[in-house]
């Protein structure tokens, strides 16, 4: 099912971030661990997308801004998803 393989491979992604601070050096590590093109990251797009068309990612909307809660508990971070439409 879709959502067990967001949730796991949140869980992975998040259990490379560790504790990493939330700032530049961080953007910096996930494009190189998770660039664009690689399987992880076509996997993540594919399950963002699928969850948004099911309903159970980024199912609120205030001013144009898609939301949610995608995992309440991730290693010590939860994760939210949000889009931005123009």
């Amino acid at each position: 099912m879709p959502v067990e393989g967001f949730n796991a491979l949140m869980r992975k992604i998040a259990a490379r971030v560790g504790d990493r601070p939330l700032n530049a050096e961080l953007e910096t590590f996930l494009n190189e661990e998770f660039p664009a093109g690689s399987v992880e990251f076509e996997e993540l797009t594919a399950l963002c997308i699928e969850g948004e068309a099911q309903g159970w990612l980024m199912s609120r909307k205030a001013g144009g801004i898609k939301f949610g809660r995608a995992i309440n508990q991730t290693h010590p971070r939860a994760i939210s998803a949000l889009m931005l439409s123009a």
